[in-house]
Parts: C-alpha cells; sequence; structure tokens
C-alpha cells in the first residue's frame, strides 16, 4: 500500500497489534509526578495498571506535542508513502485531532493527507480503524473508504462498566460527596457508560455488582443494534479478561458473531475510566 494509515493510541489496539500493521499512532500523554510521559512509547502499560490508583496526585492528560507529529509524518515521507490517512479521535472530544491537523499544514505539496474524524475514542474508534486497514488491504483508496467509514460508525455498539466510582470522582467527572461515596461502596455499584458519537464516554447509571451491569448491557445492545446483522465483538483488557468468557457466551445468544477480537485499553483511557474496567463493542463485520 501506498497510503499510510494513522490513530490514535487511545484507539485501543494495543502497541504489539499496531506495530505488527504498521499503523502509526499519534500518543496522548499522561503528566506524572511531574514528567510527561507518551502513553504507548514510554508507560509499561501493565505496571501503569497496577500503580495508577496509588499515584498521588492523579495524573493528568495531555494532548499529543505537535513535534511528535511532525516527526511522525516525515518518518512516513522517507518511508516513500504516497498518502497519510489519519482515522482520529472526535475533535469535540479531544483537541489531539486538531494538532494532527496542524501538523499536518507543514507538509503541504509534500504528501497528501486525508483526515478522517472517526466521531468516536477508544475501541468504537479502534474499530474504525480496523474496517480501514481492512478495506486498504483490498486495494480500496479512502475517497472509496470514508463513505463506507460514515455508515459503520452509526451502527457501532460500545459500552464500558467500571469497577468503581472512583477514577470517576478522581478526574472530577463526578463530584465527590461523602454520601455518594459511601453509597457507592456499601452498594457495590458499578457505573455503566456508553460512548456515543461525538460525545466520548457518556455515563448511563450502574449496577449491582459486575454481573448485574453486565447483563444492563446486554439488554441496551440488544435494544438498540440490529439483529440481523454479522459483527464483530471487540474485548478491550484493562486487568479485567476473567469476564470475557461469560460476556462471549451471552452475546453469541443475542448477535450473530463473525470473530472477536481482544484489544488492550490505552493508558489514557484507564486514567478516564479505571482499571479492571470493561469495554466491549459490537462493530459491523466486513470481510477480508
Amino acid at each position: 500500500m501506498n497510503i499510510k494509515l494513522f490513530t490514535d493510541g487511545t484507539a485501543s489496539l494495543g502497541k504489539d497489534l499496531l506495530d505488527k500493521e504498521n499503523i502509526s499512532y499519534v500518543e496522548s500523554m499522561l503528566l506524572i509526578d511531574g514528567e510527561y510521559y507518551n502513553e504507548l512509547s514510554a508507560i509499561n502499560r501493565d505496571e501503569f495498571i497496577k500503580t495508577i490508583e496509588s499515584i498521588d496526585p492523579y495524573p493528568v492528560s495531555s494532548q499529543a506535542s505537535v513535534h511528535d507529529v511532525v516527526a511522525k509524518i516525515q518518518k512516513s515521507i522517507d518511508e516513500g508513502y504516497k498518502e497519510i490517512f489519519y482515522v482520529g479521535i472526535s475533535p469535540n472530544i479531544s483537541s489531539q485531532y486538531n494538532i494532527v491537523r496542524l501538523a499536518s499544514k507543514k507538509f503541504k505539496g509534500k504528501i497528501k493527507f486525508t483526515l478522517y474524524e472517526s466521531g468516536f475514542m477508544g475501541s468504537s474508534e479502534g474499530a474504525l480503524v480496523q474496517v480501514a486497514l481492512k478495506l486498504l488491504k483490498q486495494g480500496k483508496t479512502t475517497e472509496e473508504i470514508i463513505p463506507i467509514l460514515d455508515e459503520i460508525k452509526t451502527k457501532i455498539g460500545t459500552y464500558i462498566v467500571s469497577d468503581s466510582f472512583d477514577t470517576l470522582f478522581k478526574t472530577g467527572k463526578i463530584k465527590k460527596k461523602v454520601s455518594l461515596n459511601l453509597m457507592t461502596k456499601l452498594l457495590r455499584l458499578k457505573p455503566i457508560s456508553v460512548i456515543n458519537l461525538d460525545a466520548g464516554v457518556v455515563g448511563i447509571g450502574g449496577g449491582l455488582g459486575t454481573k448485574h451491569s453486565l447483563k444492563k448491557v446486554f439488554k441496551l445492545l440488544n435494544e438498540n443494534l440490529n439483529k440481523e446483522t454479522e459483527y464483530d465483538l471487540i474485548l478491550c483488557e484493562a486487568g479485567s479478561s476473567e469476564h470475557f468468557p461469560y460476556i462471549e457466551q451471552e452475546l453469541n445468544k443475542l448477535f450473530k458473531i463473525k470473530e472477536t477480537l481482544y484489544w488492550e485499553t490505552s493508558p489514557v483511557i484507564i486514567w478516564a475510566v479505571g482499571v479492571n474496567t470493561i469495554m466491549m463493542s459490537l462493530v459491523p463485520h466486513i470481510s477480508t
């Protein structure tokens, strides 16, 4: 292919898969103990999962640096690519998309640069990257791929079950109150969120324990997705893979699952939603 595929680390495809498929990734950063770290290349994800809950003060997230993006674009030019296709995080969710757009202007006339707003983050974004990769391997152009992505992104369902409300308190997404903190712990409440188009992670309630929360998610997927469509199931691991067999079993009862994929939740997504979070996506299957 003469087209270089770009995306964000937050797409949660996992560094190994990104490297294997030769996908360039724009890395968000985390401020930890006064220093900035690129989320994939500078952070050991396994160690991060073990230690993030004890880091004080809690890390702060930041978008990629223009310098890093410029270097990745120049590398693609040096490697002989004629076009870069960036399937990026929604600019309504993060300014990182605009960082890439700004960096691309430095190379006007040197390489064709196609930017595509996925409208998502997390495994919803990653699902569109996977579709784009399959279509590029089939020899399709970016002009042919974009209408397909536009259609598919309206049919993706991604839900998140977090282990506790602690991370939401730490990031300020929910204002911490003594009564709420006590209630969530006593009742073992698990926050449930959905990744909405151009809105990011949106809280939609909670469940009494993990299994009850998952049953709520299965019900929502059953209500909102087409039962006749063939789907790929994407399960993102953040220290929570012991629940995957149960999820697969139940979703296979409800939907036509063509393929199950196991990805790694990125450090910045873990920072946002917490360790032991379960993130699952159903995306229409595209044949290779």
